[in-house]
């Protein structure tokens, strides 16, 4: 298991307080982000039955998943110098698995979700009459919950001698690549699939409203037009640079360490861009989420009121 001989602990080049100040802003960030959004999304109990509402709602569980368990646990690790979860090595092994399988189960989770999410929207604005008819949320709830139950299918690979979890130097339980080459191609050959499905839907859905609000705007002569033309591309163009982001620093870590050792560094570097996945999904969502927007404002408004209404009791 300690394929690096650190017996568990922290090891010497890695700049502990640094990265636990990284990880503290991740679990904050993922925690207000993801709360806000899940308190918007239930205080409108009628778009609780809509099938985007449904997606959105179980990539927000899948984040707090990763945040309380494989964020925070290495965070406390980080912090404590080693991995501190078990007494003995064979207690040590298990939790790390454990921590292991959480972050490759809930990324592959939020993979899923988010190409559903994709196809979703899509059906939704270029393909209306057959959203209507067959995307219901009896369809939706199936739908999230094969997609639960598939990412963990997905990693039983790893009790039959496929892939595996290690304590790497930086204080962090993940899965192993080195070596893995079945694995890697394993998670490879799903992912990509995944992720072309999301950019070729965007594309295909920002080409197509784009193209909708620019016929309109030369009919009607209006600049509202233009305002949303705008901002639909701003809102695409966000998506296009947060998704490369997070993802491209992570996989190229992956890929290079099939052929030679990469720095830990560089490996870190790629985890954290990956895990900034849980906060700036639920900010992605309140662009195109109207509820969100709403319950938002209205916070925001209240916020604003209670210093005036403060200073009138402190006048009277």
């Amino acid at each position: 298991m300690d394929v690096f001989g650190l017996n568990y602990t922290l090891a010497e080049d890695v700049n502990g307080p640094l990265l636990a100040v990284v990880l503290t802003l991740e679990l904050i960030a993922a925690l207000v982000t993801n709360t806000i959004v899940l308190a918007a999304t239930l205080s409108q109990q009628k778009s609780l039955k809509l099938p985007s509402t449904i997606l959105f709602t179980s990539l927000i569980m899948i984040h707090y998943v990763m945040a309380f368990i494989y964020i925070l646990s290495w965070l406390i690790s980080v912090i404590s110098g080693g991995w501190i979860f078990g007494t003995s090595e064979e207690e040590k092994e298990a939790t790390c698995n454990a921590a292991g399988f959480v972050v490759c189960y809930s990324l592959s989770v939020i993979n899923a979700t988010l190409t559903a999410i994709s196809v979703d929207r899509w059906l939704f604005i270029v393909k209306p009459n057959f959203y209507k008819q067959y995307m219901k949320p009896k369809v939706t709830l199936v739908l999230v919950l094969s997609i639960w139950i598939f990412s963990g299918l997905t990693f039983i690979t790893t009790f039959f001698g496929i892939g595996g979890f290690v304590f790497t130097t930086l204080g962090s339980c993940g899965p192993k690549f080195k070596d893995e080459t079945g694995f890697t191609i394993l998670l490879l050959a799903i992912f990509f699939p995944e992720i072309s499905i999301v950019i070729v839907t965007s594309v295909w859905t920002y080409c197509f409203t784009k193209k909708f609000i620019r016929e309109h705007a030369q009919l009607a002569e209006n600049n509202v037009y233009v305002s949303k033309n705008r901002r639909l591309t701003g809102i695409f163009g966000l998506m296009l640079i947060a998704y490369v982001i997070c993802y491209v620093p992570s996989l190229i870590p992956i890929i290079l360490n099939q052929f030679h050792d990469v720095p830990a560094m560089w490996i870190a570097f790629g985890l954290v861009c990956i895990l900034a996945m849980t906060f700036i999904n639920p900010i992605i969502q309140s662009f195109f989420r109207r509820e969100v927007k709403e319950e938002i404002k209205k916070f925001c408004n209240i916020i604003k009121c209670c210093p005036h209404r403060s200073n009138a009791i402190m006048a009277g």
